[in-house]
């Protein structure tokens, strides 16, 4: 009995094995000669390749590329080879990369033979959307190697000692940061240095640029940092040879996203240019490529930040911060250093920039401010107040941009005339609805009743104060801008 049992024993060790070998078959299924995209311009065509071979039959072929974000599938190719080997270059004619949008996307060949089901074969990530043309287009080119960025963290209480004679004669520009965003407080904050450095520099005429460490997380947010550089700046009677930059890096802008992201460096950079500042942004490789599109952009000037010895990021840059271990004449501890490709200096010269950010230069921020509230059409208005917006804009928009302070009265003087013509403007749409009633300005609720045809449009203007328009800018803005109901009208 006791030989039967171990003779079973030893007949169920050996089918468990035989079953436990047979089932452990590994596929000897391989894809080789594989050619796969990496970084594309929009409209770029790619050729994919490769050859899968396996010693069983090759069952089933998917070739795909899936939108990084979502996963949803763009493109894909199912193919049943019933063949031991399988070019990709089949798939090839189904999988149109030209017609992709700016985004990160994933390729991915899986595929199956008679030992394995889907095995992924090929797994890499591409991004759509670098330009082919950048404004560095528009420069010429130079390599200045002598380019510094520093902060407060330079500071005597750091240990730092700065002799700004010796550090003169070997700068070809410097970049100051001139304020941040707190990582726990999220508010505003200005470089403690920032003054101090601004004026040794500019005392010795180094070329200078400044830069916002951002952690804005939505376009609101980036303006508000536009708004703090640009009044900083004006303050200081600062003169800019080289760009403003808005720092993109922190980690936790990562989280909100590829088109946000774009969105918040398109809205610093806009508002620099409205008042004349040549823009750029900063960020590292990888943010730049997989976070931030920058085909969107082009327009601004990008400094890269990228230590390694062949370059990361594949799009256009003018200026490339190489390391922060950096050392120079007139400074005793390590630097940030940088290479500038294109003449950033006499570009913004050409081009007139960072010209209106002087102590003798006279402001638009008024008038431009109620020109951007002047409505598309002004059809839907009575004529009269139609046609005085129309002249006060025309007068507004003839306003010589290039005044100094002494002629700022013509520009406050334009503004005004606007600023009444818009009022009257949106307070117009009454009449149609409020004949024969009683004007009455309800403080509380910021309401006009009963505005009747005939009022005298001159004598609403001066019952409506200015300390009232002012607390009710946003809402007449939204009013004229999106032709809603006229404002404050009540039966």
């Amino acid at each position: 009995m006791k030989r039967l049992i171990s003779v079973m024993l030893s007949v169920f060790i050996i089918m468990s094995c035989l079953i436990f070998s047979a089932s452990a078959v590994e596929s000897k299924m391989k894809l080789t000669g594989e050619v796969y995209p990496t970084y594309l311009s929009v409209g770029m065509s790619f050729s994919i390749k490769g050859t899968i071979t396996s010693d069983t039959e090759i069952t089933s072929v998917t070739v795909g590329v899936y939108r990084k974000s979502t996963g949803n599938k763009e493109y894909e190719r199912i193919e049943a080879p019933n063949s031991k080997t399988y070019s990709i270059s089949s798939a090839d004619p189904h999988i149109t990369f030209g017609a992709l949008s700016e985004d990160n996307y994933v390729y991915r060949v899986t595929a199956s033979d008679k030992n394995v089901k889907n095995k992924v074969l090929l797994e890499k990530d591409f991004v759509v959307g670098f330009p082919n043309g950048t404004v560095g287009d528009k420069m010429s080119d130079v390599k200045w190697t002598n380019i510094i960025d520093i902060s407060e963290h330079q500071s005597a209480v750091n240990g730092v000692r700065i002799d700004w004679d010796v550090l003169a004669k070997n700068l070809d520009a410097i970049i100051l940061r001139v304020g941040y965003r707190g990582k726990d407080t999220h508010t505003l904050a200005k470089d403690s240095l920032f003054e101090d450095f601004y004026k040794k520099a500019n005392d010795r005429g180094i070329p200078i640029g400044v830069y916002f460490y951002s952690i804005a997380l939505n376009e609101e947010e980036a303006i508000e940092e536009a708004e703090f550089v640009i009044d900083i700046l004006k303050k200081n009677d600062c003169k800019l040879s080289m760009p403003v930059y808005i720092d993109i890096e922190d980690d936790k802008q990562w989280p909100v996203g590829r088109t946000m992201l774009t969105k918040i460096a398109d809205a610093f950079c806009k508002r620099m240019l409205e008042e004349n500042y040549f823009p750029g942004i900063y960020s590292g490789s990888y943010m730049a490529r997989d976070s931030i599109n920058m085909s969107a952009l082009a327009d601004y000037t990008f400094w890269l930040a990228d230590y390694n010895s062949t370059v990361i990021y594949p799009g256009s840059y003018e200026m490339r911060q190489y390391t922060k271990n950096g050392t120079v004449n007139g400074i005793n501890s390590a630097v940030d250093r940088n290479i500038c490709y294109k003449n950033l200096i006499e570009y913004i010269k050409k081009n007139n920039y960072n010209t209106h950010g002087t102590s003798n230069t006279a402001s638009y921020t008024e008038l431009d401010r109620y020109i951007s509230m002047v409505p598309d059409t002004l059809g839907i208005y009575t004529k009269v107040t139609a046609d005085a917006v129309d002249s006060a804009l025309k007068k507004a928009k003839a306003v010589d941009r290039n005044l100094k302070k002494d002629k700022q009265a013509t520009i406050d003087t334009a503004a005004q005339n606007l600023k009444k013509a818009l009022l009257a403007l949106v307070v117009s749409g009454g009449f149609e609805r409020a004949v024969n009633s009683v004007t009455e300005l309800d403080d509380v609720n910021q309401k006009i009743y009963g505005i009747p045809k005939n009022t005298d449009v001159n004598k609403i203007s001066d019952y409506i104060t200015l300390t009232v328009m002012l607390i009710l800018n946003t809402q007449i803005s939204q009013a004229v801008k999106f032709q809603t109901q006229p404002l404050y009208i009540s039966k």
